[in-house]
């Protein structure tokens, strides 16, 4: 865990456990290690020793609060989010500081395609949607058309990142003629020292016309149909924050400055946001602090308000 996670500083999805310890056990016996298995073994530790690791799971299912509200993918990030999050309070509140905005105008000016869910989690902890103004995306699994319509229509650069195996070649397939391929290439396993594992294909020669179809060199394509592979979670949580950064340096992404009329726009209203809130301020620290003092002038809730409400609800 410590490997994978850089000595606990990030957060780790557990398949990246699962290749840091597959080499040990491997070494230990001549049954191999599944991911399957590992994940039981790994989700049954975590219960009961309570380590205190930061490692993640994608998201799987959906929680959905009534009247509108939370639409929560459960994924472990999403779920330790909501469970932290504070009651809103009952009191005039401050003005947002920061700029409306919507959409990639002025705002972002990238976005990050990724095959698989899991990631996200791990890249806001380094701050990277942040640091490069950088949208992310993931399709978990093959694209959806609803994923490239988004895609075409954000009409900024997009790029993918994905396995080294046929599945990630055909997911990033589609996105050719609208994004740059990131994802891991011959290149990056020699480069990065990733063990690959084996994946066998029914048909060999298939395989291959299928890869080179969908953007894999002669020598990729060899590799892979030739039943090698290699996926992102291989990578340990800090290289693969290197190697996202260092390929997303590669083609010039950076950071968004808006154009002069909306700097302008902004400079106003940060100005009318501080005067604001510095009257709220005033407000809170004056005689009428308290809920009470706010709503002194109410009237008294009526002492048979709950039998009413229940009345009505009997009715309809």
């Amino acid at each position: 865990y410590l490997q994978a996670s850089d000595n606990g500083s990030l957060p780790t999805h557990w398949r990246m456990v699962f290749y840091v310890i597959r080499p040990l056990v491997d070494a230990q016996s001549d049954r191999p290690l599944t991911d399957t298995y590992f994940k039981q073994v790994i989700e049954g530790y975590l219960d009961d020793m309570q380590p205190g690791w930061d490692i993640t799971r994608g998201a799987r299912g959906v929680f959905k609060e009534p009247h509108g509200g939370l639409h929560l993918a459960m994924s472990t990030m999403n779920v330790r989010e909501f469970l932290a999050a504070e009651q809103p309070a009952s009191r005039l509140g401050h003005l947002e500081p920061r700029f409306p905005t919507f959409g990639p105008v002025n705002r972002y000016g990238a976005v990050l395609i990724c095959e698989k869910e899991g990631f996200d989690e791990l890249l806001e902890a380094e701050r990277i949607p942040a640091l490069y103004d950088l949208a992310l995306m993931s399709t978990k699994g093959i694209s959806a058309l609803a994923a490239r319509d988004l895609a075409r229509m954000l009409a900024i650069p997009c790029f993918t990142l994905h396995d080294f195996d046929k599945n990630g070649f055909v997911q990033a397939a589609p996105f050719r003629s609208m994004a740059v391929d990131l994802g891991i290439r011959l290149d990056d396993i020699d480069e990065w020292g990733l063990q690959t594992e084996e994946q066998k294909h029914e048909n060999a020669w298939q395989a291959k016309r299928n890869l080179l179809s969908n953007g894999a060199t002669e020598d990729e394509a060899d590799f892979i149909a030739n039943g090698e592979r290699a996926e992102l979670n291989m990578f340990t949580s800090r290289d693969f924050i290197k190697f996202v950064t260092g390929k997303l340096d590669e083609h010039g992404v950076k950071k968004v400055i808006p154009d002069d009329v909306t700097l302008a726009e902004a400079w106003k209203r940060a100005h009318h946001v501080r005067r604001v809130n510095g009257a709220i301020e005033s407000l809170h620290s004056g005689p009428r602090i308290t809920l009470k003092g706010f709503y002194a002038d109410a009237p008294e809730m009526p002492s048979q308000l709950r039998t009413r409400i229940e009345e009505a609800l009997a009715k309809d």
